[in-house]
């Protein structure tokens, strides 16, 4: 469980949030405008980020856990893969979420080998294994970047904007895994898609000017007159697409 208090984190003077006040114990869609501040948040919650206030990770204040603990806990899925070796092959790379369990100066062992064998497989990109990552197309990429975050084997997952870079196939793709992901995992879901959000159901933290706007259950945010207000634009009642008229 997450819970926070009171919150606040700075990028620069421009960039920040205070004053956030909110708790996860198993989904949480975290919505605002670009730039508000929501991945700012998203790197504070893994402990990337210094913070003031209050923010505990299973009754435990953040600032105090050893990076090693956090990262056995908690997975941060990225909109996007980066890669500084273009050499790096996809069962490379799914082992590194298997990093905060290995010895020092040791190899991975076989049941880490396993793992990410069994989980690519899984995912439908276990006959990938051996290829580079940057031949791999978006939808692909984006199973990746999900599959190291299952080898992982963290009880709380972070994603920001995943759907972000995939066609409306691949997006039906991962509205469905996600919702299998919510079965074993407290998740947390940046993003802009108004529908995936609703979909997800769970709670909605809404950032606007800094702090937090809206924090309540999606039931209550989705309510057309509240998009209206959050987002200062007219939706399309029940599908949540804006409308261009």
């Amino acid at each position: 469980m997450i819970k926070a208090s009171r919150l606040s984190c700075r990028y620069s003077e421009r960039a920040y949030l205070e004053n956030l006040s909110f708790h996860v114990t198993s989904h949480l869609s975290i919505l605002g405008a670009n730039g508000s501040g929501k991945s700012m948040l998203a790197r504070t919650l893994c402990g990337l980020l210094p913070y003031n206030g209050t923010l505990t990770l299973n009754n435990q204040e953040l600032a105090a856990l050893t990076p090693r603990t956090i990262a056995k806990t908690i997975s941060y899925i990225p909109a996007k893969l980066e890669l500084f070796d273009s050499y790096t092959t996809v069962e490379a790379f799914a082992l590194l979420g298997r990093y905060p369990y290995k010895e020092p100066y040791k190899e991975y062992t076989q049941y880490d080998k396993e793992k990410a064998e069994k989980i690519l497989t899984e995912l439908g990109i276990g006959s990938l294994k051996k290829q580079r990552v940057i031949h791999l197309s978006s939808g692909q990429q984006q199973l990746l970047l999900i599959a190291q975050a299952l080898i992982q084997s963290t009880r709380i997952m972070i994603f920001d904007e995943p759907t972000a870079n995939l066609d409306p196939y691949n997006t039906l793709k991962f509205a469905a895994l996600f919702q299998q992901l919510q079965h074993q995992h407290i998740t947390i879901l940046i993003t802009h898609d108004l529908a995936l959000a609703q979909h997800l159901q769970g709670s909605v933290l809404f950032i606007q000017q800094h702090t937090a706007a809206f924090y309540a259950n999606a039931e209550d945010f989705f309510d057309d007159d509240n998009l209206k207000h959050c987002y200062r634009v007219n939706f399309h009642p029940h599908t949540k697409a804006l409308r261009y008229e």
